[in-house]
């Protein structure tokens, strides 16, 4: 059974004109109408201004998750690899039509959803590209050809932060599971510090998927690029460090606990999880630990 955590009705197959015109006042009402009115100017590119271009990336989450949170399920699946507002809400306008006063919902070619004039012009920086290209670019990361990911990705520059996999991730996330280490060496140098900070579906960053295989090599790239990530949780609450701590990674645990800062160990509960698995893991001899350990103050909890 579908529960709806929004506080207006699910978009179904049937009340397409309702749910629109209840959706745009929601929007008005949060001062979000601009984002997919069709009429306003283009978005901000981070290369021009990276404040305001962050200011309208919130803005596009914000009105992106009201929208996705009042489809039905039948409807998601279909608007959920968009990360733009504005394209999602043409998506949707494009996929009913009025039938003697009711709501339709109709197939075209193609879903004819994908919106290839939005979709394919580079000037409007939505990050979209047509899905139907997005299997390409995964078949070539994961079987090591770099020459053709490059190049898709330099005609399609937005792809490389576009959700390209079944878990919501994107190229990178899919490299990072391929284990492709020059992979993604060479996309860790093409995309910015923020876009590493992206999480798939199930709440991972691309250095949580690294620690879950133990690769070394990857999560020391990432960190390299984004000393922040090491301060991101995963979706169970854990630190990258008590992640490699708990799936035995030792080697990989120490370098982690090397980066992290202290002040996430010894507030809160995060010490006492590293202390507990690296007594699991029979690590409490490493001298990183043991000077952690020694010289805190923190009583853990």
């Amino acid at each position: 059974m579908e529960t709806n955590n929004f506080p207006l009705e699910l978009l179904g197959n049937d009340n397409y004109a309702n749910w629109s015109v209840k959706m745009k006042n929601y929007l008005l009402g949060q001062g979000l109408w601009d984002i997919v009115e069709t009429s306003s100017s283009k978005p901000p590119k981070p290369d021009d201004d990276v404040v305001e271009f962050e200011a309208w990336r919130k803005r596009n989450d914000t009105t992106l998750q009201a929208i996705q949170s009042s489809c039905g399920m039948d409807i998601l699946s279909r608007i959920n690899n968009n990360c733009s507002a504005k394209i999602v809400w043409k998506m949707l306008a494009k996929m009913f039509m009025e039938s003697n006063g009711h709501d339709k919902l109709i197939q075209t070619e193609d879903d004819d959803s994908r919106i290839d004039e939005e979709n394919s012009s580079s000037s409007d920086n939505t990050g979209q590209e047509r899905e139907d290209d997005y299997p390409d670019l995964v078949k070539a990361v994961q079987s090591r050809d770099w020459i053709t990911a490059r190049d898709f990705l330099k005609l399609h520059p937005t792809a490389s932060t576009a959700v390209i996999t079944l878990m919501g991730g994107t190229v990178l996330h899919a490299a990072v599971e391929a284990e492709q280490e020059l992979i993604v060496e060479e996309l860790v140098n093409m995309i910015s510090e923020h876009d590493l900070e992206m999480l798939d579906n199930a709440g991972d960053t691309a250095l949580h998927l690294a620690i879950a295989s133990g690769n070394h090599r990857m999560a020391e790239c990432l960190i390299t690029k984004n000393r922040r990530l090491v301060s991101l949780r995963n979706a169970n609450g854990e630190l990258p460090v008590a992640q490699a701590m708990g799936y035995g990674h030792k080697e990989l645990a120490r370098y982690l606990y090397s980066h992290t800062p202290l002040r996430f160990l010894v507030e809160g509960y995060d010490g006492a999880s590293l202390l507990n698995r690296s007594i699991y893991s029979r690590d409490l001899g490493n001298k990183y630990y043991c000077m952690f350990f020694s010289s805190s103050n923190h009583s853990f909890r």
